[in-house]
């Protein structure tokens, strides 16, 4: 049974939705009606799932209340009479597990609230798959590692690491900070280059020597490598004792070979876990009778698949920063048109100038498309009859510029991915603001996207 915490600062509908959700099964285990009394249950109750109100009472709305609860890593999906695009734009950015417009009836309550906990049971699982996989090669990379969280605490060190300071991994992980472990004079420009690596990469160097303090105080000279890791806020160095000149060069070469081997299994295992969601996804629409909720699940399926193929690409590249995005692209279109069992009714052509791309960049490029494609079989082409998809990707001053076309029955004058029903042209614009790009909307022919973006700086943020 999921448990369950309302945040509604209307009496009468908080009620109301109580009762709703006692009478499908879930407990509710209390009503907020002000921003900061929900933060309060929250940290108390620990609800498996918080339903919350965009408007409350007092100076914290729900979506400013999210923030903070958001640090608990519980799901929220909010409610809403007003559903405007500065709100919606607001909600977004607070990464919700759903988002639900007033008046809704049970049945719509129900399929968010299941698709919610869904995914939320799916992440901690993949967390906790990560993490077991990530430890054991951690522990094995033949050079002292360390994982450094944003406030510098060391959160796991290897073997290696404590041989060479003396501390036990008990002394020193989610207890020691990294400043702990070298001389004073080294610290303030560590310290710089700790937070500058997270918010200017650019003036940050990823190698450089310093003074490591053991236990005993003595004092050894090493060589720090250091990168951050994909998708967080964590860092990992690998660090030298370069104290005797032990085949200093060879020892870095053999230290870069092997955090080179485990960002490249950190990629295979992340792709092998998207696949496992995706393949869970599928069974999961396979028992369901409801062709919307259905519809719903092999759309997130195409997603979490597309996700997939970047990292796929990326371990089986020789450059793991970057993909071939021409081969990318077409193993995922082709993908998309098997998903809806197109066959040979839609023509599908490419043209792009081969690049490489990096995952930060790729991976919003790759989405957007797999949208695009998505609702051109859907809506362009509702019968799945004779149409033709073309897309092309050039880089023009350098810009890229991404082209999108099909020859269907075109989008209505009147929609937008303001006032679209459906969720994929608003996932299109958050995906082209994620990239800092502009997009144009042709619709005298069929239907055309132009979208212009740049590269992002990923060889430089993944840099500690």
């Amino acid at each position: 049974m999921a448990h369950i915490l309302i945040v509604e600062d209307e009496s009468v509908e908080a009620m109301n939705l109580k009762n709703s959700l006692q009478l499908m099964g879930y407990d509710v285990l209390g009503v907020a009606s002000r921003g900061d009394e929900a933060i309060e249950k929250a940290k108390k109750m620990s609800p498996d799932l918080i339903l919350m109100d965009v408007i409350l009472q007092g100076d914290m709305d729900g979506i400013e209340a999210a923030k903070h609860i958001r640090k608990l890593k519980i799901p929220i999906i909010y409610l809403t009479a007003l559903p405007d695009d500065d709100t919606v734009n607001r909600a977004l950015l607070s990464e919700p597990y759903g988002y639900i417009i007033k008046p809704y009836d049970d049945r719509k309550l129900k399929i968010s609230i299941e698709v919610a906990l869904y995914k939320d049971r799916m992440q901690k699982r993949l967390k906790k798959t990560q993490e077991d996989y990530y430890q054991t090669i951690f522990e094995n990379t033949g050079t002292a590692t360390v994982i450094i969280e944003e406030d510098k605490t060391l959160s796991l060190v290897n073997t290696e690491f404590t041989n060479l300071t003396g501390y036990s991994k008990e002394e020193i992980e989610h207890h020691m900070k990294w400043t702990k472990f070298f001389a004073p004079e080294d610290i303030p420009i560590m310290e710089d280059y700790h937070h500058l690596r997270r918010v200017n990469p650019d003036n940050v160097p990823r190698n450089y020597e310093s003074r490591l303090l053991t236990r005993n105080n003595d004092i050894k000279n090493v060589y720090m490598t250091v990168a951050m890791i994909p998708g967080t806020k964590k860092s990992m160095a690998s660090i030298f004792d370069i104290s005797e000149r032990k085949n200093a060069e060879d020892s870095l070469k053999e230290s870069l070979k092997q955090k080179e081997i485990l960002l490249r299994e950190i990629h295979h295992r992340v792709k092998n876990n998207l696949q496992i969601i995706s393949s869970l996804l599928s069974l999961q629409r396979l028992q369901l009778e409801d062709a919307e909720t259905a519809d719903i699940l092999n759309e997130c399926q195409g997603r979490v698949r597309t996700m997939a193929m970047i990292h796929e690409n990326l371990y089986q590249s020789k450059d793991i920063s970057n993909i071939d995005f021409e081969i990318y692209l077409s193993k995922m279109l082709s993908a998309v048109l098997r998903s809806y069992s197109v066959g040979n009714s839609i023509k599908l052509k490419t043209k792009v100038e081969c690049v490489d791309m990096g995952i930060e960049t790729a991976m919003p490029c790759g989405l957007i498309i797999n949208e695009l494609s998505t609702n051109s079989i859907k809506h362009a082409f509702p019968n799945r009859d004779q149409g033709n998809i073309l897309v092309e990707l050039e880089f023009v001053d350098d810009s890229y510029v991404l082209t999108y076309t099909d020859d269907g029955i075109g989008l209505p004058e009147n929609i937008n991915s303001a006032n679209s029903k459906k969720l994929g042209l608003l996932v299109v614009e958050t995906l082209v603001n994620q990239l800092n790009g502009v997009m144009e909307i042709d619709r005298s022919n069929g239907t055309k996207f132009i979208i212009k973006f740049r590269e992002l700086p990923y060889d430089e943020r993944m840099n500690l």
